[in-house]
């Protein structure tokens, strides 16, 4: 971000959903780094948090049902509500600026881009996923509201309500606000299908030897291309003690490999 984005200012809060083992039983789930397995997944988010001179935001693990399985897309669900709805006492300083952004931990911009000349006169901007030709909501993996002119943003609820992804209801708060300028910054077509299609423009695929999983190859471009989504949410459930040894792991791991030698 430092170095891709022009005249542009901003804080980066890390909201930090791993279970602190240091708090008794929250990590009931045995949550783990993906990467390499180690228990203390919050230790090493607060710890790169501060490194780098971001906001440190510890979400609270009542908020999630906790006999539920393993699995990011619920857990995201209630992160974003939780902070929306919480984000006066959270981080009240939000007021003083033009923009909230949320952004995949996943997500990376790759090319120089003005924020102040691309979403200048728009109230919200994000990839679209369409329900159907006509209905469409923003994708949470990056979605700008302009704090300025959206001020009914606390009406804004990521839950799943058609089955698809986090924040599919947000198609009922575009409904009810027709007045917004929304930016289209990428598009999914055929996600009414419950499949993504590769499209050359907003999926690519990477090119990965001895993988035929065709799902895992996919990758997201949005914002003219100047910003990439790794797509590591289709790998969440090798992020527990109990899928160390999945197949899923193997995956992913090629997945990186591509990915860092094409982007990084």
């Amino acid at each position: 971000m430092d170095k891709y984005l022009i005249d542009c200012s901003y804080k980066f809060i890390c909201l930090n959903d791993a279970p602190d083992i240091q708090a008794g039983d929250e990590n009931y789930l045995q949550i783990c780094d993906i990467i390499d397995g180690a228990q203390n997944c919050y230790e090493k988010i607060f710890n790169q948090t501060i490194q780098n001179g971001f906001i440190h935001i510890k979400v609270p693990q009542h908020i999630h049902v906790k006999d539920r399985p393993n699995h990011g897309g619920p857990r995201h669900i209630e992160n974003l509500n939780w902070f929306n709805s919480n984000i006066d006492t959270l981080y009240p300083d939000y007021k003083n600026f033009d923009y909230i952004c949320h952004i995949d931990s996943d997500a990376f911009f790759t090319d120089f881009i003005s924020l102040k000349n691309e979403l200048d006169g728009f109230d919200l901007a994000g990839p679209f996923i369409y329900l159907n030709s006509n209905d469409y909501y923003i994708h949470t993996g990056l979605f700008f509201i302009n704090i300025k002119t959206v001020k009914n943003m606390k009406d804004i609820n990521w839950n799943n309500t058609q089955r698809t992804d986090t924040g599919s209801e947000i198609v009922n708060f575009i409904k009810k606000n027709p007045t917004y300028k929304i930016k289209k910054l990428g598009h999914y077509n055929g996600y009414a299908q419950k499949k993504w299609i590769e499209n050359g423009h907003t999926i690519i695929k990477l090119d990965i030897d001895g993988m035929n999983d065709n799902d895992y190859k996919l990758i997201d471009c949005w914002f003219y291309k100047k910003v990439i989504h790794f797509r590591a949410g289709s790998c969440f459930g090798v992020g527990t003690n109990t899928h160390r040894n999945d197949d899923r792991l193997t995956r992913y791991n090629k997945k990186l490999e591509a990915f860092t030698k094409l982007f990084v």
